[in-house]
């Protein structure tokens, strides 16, 4: 014979250990979203502190840390087109030549497709000064990361 108060007991016990198993996966999720939409929000108000400066002609000092080590080097961007790269001493690996709009917009596509972490934006020109992309979220080893030091315009003011 069944007893009926042991069943209630059991069934509000199940309910409550799914209860308690959800509420983590609920936050998670919120806080998930909530961050993307702020790392959105970032992004786009830094893009137009940036587009505001109207800055197309520059030097920057650019380090690119990736699974093959850091590279590091000076990046000349003339009409917002790469120049000339120079590397760094003791860079594990050249780097490329990127200029900021290439690095919101890599920015972006790691947002939309994988995640972003540690983003850092310059206070007062609004470029990307750090960040760590994930640009495909299942994909093994395709993380890197960057930091810009030293922008300095080419033009007279």
């Amino acid at each position: 014979m069944i007893d009926k108060g042991s069943e209630g007991r059991s069934r509000r016990a199940l309910v409550l250990m799914a209860v308690a198993l959800l509420i983590p996966l609920v936050i998670g999720w919120v806080l998930v979203w909530n961050g993307r939409d702020d790392d959105d929000a970032g992004l786009a108000d830094a893009r137009a502190l940036w587009e505001a400066q109207g800055l197309t002609t520059y030097v920057m000092t650019l380090e690119i840390e990736g699974m093959a080590g850091v590279g590091s080097g000076t990046v000349t961007v003339r009409n917002d087109a790469v120049v000339d790269v120079t590397v760094g001493a003791g860079s594990d690996f050249p780097v490329y030549g990127r200029t900021v709009p290439q690095l919101f917009d890599d920015i972006e596509q790691a947002l939309r497709t994988g995640s972003v972490s540690q983003l850092t934006w310059h206070p007062e020109l609004g470029y990307p000064a750090t960040a760590r992309l994930d640009p495909e979220a299942d994909a093994i080893d395709d993380e890197w990361g960057f930091r810009v030091n030293d922008l300095e315009s080419l033009t007279a003011p």
